[in-house]
């Protein structure tokens, strides 16, 4: 018996993935971004289950990320979007991934190892258009694209930017300014006929959202593919158009322990929380090391029997008490969810991001990676 586990759904992400193929223009693949284990869904079996429904690219944080997902049996081709140290160019090559470039002195040396075995190294050249990240500045893309053409070790396959707050439909003024940026940089590389192949910007919220001028031959979803939105507002958007997604993920635990207490009892470590009549509270077998965050305390709720039962006292490491006092005929090692939907209610990852101001990518990228994730 499992006493803390994650579910997740074949048909919900199957669901997302048609809602994000729908969306597409012609001749545009998804390069689904699955770094950090696949938002903690289990980066392997996401994977190979993308690449069963004929998802051709996959974006990635690291070659590390990159060999894993090799030995796994990845065979589509990836977008390394962290640093490569020029001396990876060998396992660049090998694995076939395409590493983002904004630095001259490393694609020289990247050039000389791929020349020196005779191979051409497909890079993607990154644009800052206003993160203040990675990448070249705008008004130095085409001098740099130029200098690259020079490198006989080097192919120039592909040319993306990444967007700041493109889902704050809101306040849109600076995505549109990074977006009118990216064009006409892209613009002027088609003037002078250098403009490389694949050309990307969109993340979840632009593919969900936003319709744009500039020509894309990739789009780069994370968080969509999953179910969540990045925003309330890309939600509401998304959903007036029919696009709703479905959460792949559903984070379940047991009660271990339940007991009577009198009014005036204090829970948890440094006594945050004082009965104010008599409860039963519940002892769950999780807390902030399996992801469950600490910011949580008297603030969070599970559901127990599909009702909502309080967080009461501090989440520890690996316990967090609830109030079911209110539940009828509640059990040790009842079945509650932490994430998910049971009876008419559920929680999702955006919930508890709110409740902790932060986001679902955050609760998902915590989530414990050794629990066990059984697909449905």
């Amino acid at each position: 018996m499992e006493l803390v586990w994650i579910e997740l759904s074949r048909d919900a992400l199957v669901r997302n993935v048609t809602v994000l193929q729908e969306q597409l223009p012609e001749g545009c693949d998804l390069a689904p971004c699955v770094k950090a284990n696949a938002y903690g869904h289990g980066a392997h079996e996401v994977v190979s289950f993308l690449q069963e429904h004929g998802v051709k690219w996959l974006s990635l944080n690291s070659l590390r990320e990159h060999a894993s997902l090799q030995e796994a049996g990845l065979s589509s081709p990836a977008l390394i979007m962290g640093y490569v140290p020029a001396e990876e160019t060998p396992r660049l090559l090998r694995l076939q991934a395409r590493p983002f470039v904004y630095d001259w002195e490393r694609v020289r040396a990247m050039s000389r190892y791929a020349e020196e075995r005779q191979s051409k190294l497909p890079v993607h050249v990154m644009v800052d258009t206003g993160m203040t990240r990675l990448g070249v500045f705008p008004e130095e893309a085409r001098s740099f694209i130029e200098q690259l053409h020079e490198l006989p070790g080097i192919y120039v396959e592909g040319i993306a930017t990444h967007f700041a707050n493109s889902d704050e439909r809101e306040n849109s003024s600076y995505f549109s300014q990074q977006l009118h940026t990216f064009e006409q940089v892209t613009a002027e590389l088609e003037v002078h006929e250098i403009c490389p192949p694949y050309i990307h910007c969109a993340n979840s919220a632009v593919s969900l959202v936003q319709t744009l001028k500039v020509s894309q031959k990739l789009v780069r979803p994370g968080l969509s593919l999953f179910g969540e939105y990045p925003s309330e507002e890309v939600k509401a958007n998304s959903q007036k158009h029919g696009d709703a997604l479905d959460p792949v993920l559903s984070l379940k635990t047991r009660i271990v322990s339940l007991k009577w207490v009198e009014a005036g009892a204090f829970v948890g470590y440094d006594c945050t929380f004082q009965t104010a009549r008599r409860s039963r509270i519940a002892v769950l077998p999780m807390g902030y090391a399996d992801g469950f965050d600490r910011g949580l305390t008297n603030l969070g709720t599970v559901l127990v029997h599909g009702r909502r039962a309080p967080v009461v006292g501090r989440v520890s490491m690996n316990m967090t008490m609830i109030d079911v006092t209110d539940i009828e005929d509640v059990h040790i090692e009842d079945e509650v969810t932490v994430i998910g939907k049971e009876g008419e209610e559920r929680i999702t990852a955006g919930e508890l991001a709110r409740l902790i101001e932060t986001n679902p990518y955050e609760i998902f990228a915590r989530l414990r990676p050794s629990l066990p994730k059984f697909w449905r």
